[in-house]
């Protein structure tokens, strides 16, 4: 992680951060409170694009081969993603974009909601619990 910075908003609509390079940005509507999902929620969305980008080919394959993602590009550095799952096998309908958005949107629901994820993607949770160990859990500071 290189950078955190904090915007007024994003070019695109109401997303509450976004992240890149390893520089993520949150706007201004990532802390309105109560909301859903929360800043804890954003900021776990955003790291996991950035471990996303970090874990080695091997890893983001056998991720992509266990939630069924298929690139049907005609070479690696412009894929075409393909899912063979059916919509309701999805934590949320951006989950659809590709591997990296899925995953991003697994490790939050994981973190969060474990058994929405179990529920919805086991091979996610399965993946996710296996890669990261049982210790990848939020916890509580003392």
């Amino acid at each position: 992680m290189k950078e955190f910075y904090r915007s007024h908003k994003s070019k695109f609509g109401e997303n509450p951060a976004s992240s890149y390079n390893g520089t993520i940005v949150l706007y201004d509507n990532a802390f309105n409170s109560g909301q859903d999902p929360s800043l804890g929620q954003i900021l776990a969305h955003e790291l996991a694009h950035e471990k996303y980008k970090n874990l080695s080919e091997k890893d983001q394959d056998s991720y992509q081969m266990a939630t069924n993602w298929f690139d049907f590009g005609p070479d690696k550095s412009h894929p075409s993603w393909s899912n063979r799952r059916k919509d309701d096998e999805f934590v949320r309908p951006d989950s659809k974009l590709g591997p990296e958005e899925d995953f991003a949107v697994n490790v939050q629901t994981y973190l969060y909601d474990s058994e929405k994820l179990k529920k919805r993607v086991p091979h996610a949770y399965t993946w996710i619990k296996n890669h990261f160990s049982d210790n990848f859990k939020l916890g509580r500071s003392k």
